[in-house]
């Protein structure tokens, strides 16, 4: 069984910079943050403090948070080089991600978007609240994943996904599989989805993928978003999709073991519930 991740010494020896100062930032970045108010505000966050920034990932999902808590101090990071604007009026083109190393491993952080006041739009409302205020508050956390190669800031894997890069929906989970518009037909029927006008279907998203190698088999958590439910599904079988029995136990449990040991074998076995068709 392999292990996942790497260390801040390996980032550093990618030639990755580290920022651990709002105000060391490239003027380039927080131009983009501050004037533009363009991108996720990973720069506030250093000001704040890993205890505040992560305060609600403690109170709600205690093994997970201190697994956190326990590491290195936040800090940012170019995910590449910095591109000028393409014309007066518009920001700099510059990505950067907050991160903070525990366990040896870094995770990146999300933070929150500076193009809205409010997340309360996203599908993460659907979450048991537990859940959203542990990976999805305002002014707080915005998901996270665990980086899996130093010289490729842009890919996490295992941990709740970053509300920066979207979750996937009904569609999209669907998208490609033997029968599609038969296997579509049964989840808008069990789950009562409503189309939208573009036809696509926003009730059933998926908030953590799990992928490890070519050797491991993938894994998904599903959210219906007007019942809070959540559903594990193996692989694409999203017909033999189960019930996520005591999901703010089960997240705990397994983003931690994540965080604190970087092995792609906890099994969900012990949380699943029945089948769901």
């Amino acid at each position: 069984m392999n292990k996942f991740g790497f260390s801040l010494e390996e980032m550093r020896s990618a030639g990755v910079e580290c920022i651990y100062k709002k105000e060391d930032a490239p003027e380039q970045l927080a131009s983009k943050i501050f004037d533009f108010k363009t991108g996720p505000d990973v720069l506030s966050p250093l000001a704040a403090g890993k205890e505040q920034f992560l305060e609600h990932l403690v109170k709600h999902q205690p093994k997970t948070g201190h697994a956190l808590l326990d590491g290195g101090e936040l800090f940012v990071a170019l995910k590449g080089r910095i591109r000028p604007a393409l014309r007066q009026g518009m920001a700099p083109g510059v990505s950067a991600g907050l991160y903070i190393e525990a366990q040896g491993r870094v995770i990146e952080l999300g933070a929150m978007s500076c193009s809205f006041e409010s997340a309360g739009s996203s599908m993460n409302l659907g979450l048991p609240s537990q859940l959203r205020e542990a990976y999805y508050l305002d002014g707080h956390v915005q998901g996270m994943g665990l980086l899996v190669n130093p010289s490729d800031l842009y890919n996490t894997d295992f941990l709740p996904t970053k509300l920066s890069n979207g979750w996937p929906y009904t569609n999209t989970i669907v998208s490609g599989l033997r029968g599609v518009k038969t296997i579509l037909a049964r989840l808008v029927e069990r789950f009562d989805l409503e189309a939208q006008s573009s036809g696509d279907y926003y009730g059933l998203g998926c908030f953590l993928k799990r992928k490890g190698n070519d050797k491991d088999v993938e894994e998904s958590l599903l959210l219906h978003v007007p019942t809070q439910e959540i559903f594990h599904m193996t692989g694409r079988d999203i017909l033999g999709m189960r019930a996520l029995q005591n999901p703010v136990e089960a997240l705990d449990e397994y983003c931690s073991h994540i965080i604190t040991t970087g092995m792609n074998d906890f099994s969900f076995d012990a949380y699943l519930g029945d089948k769901v068709f």
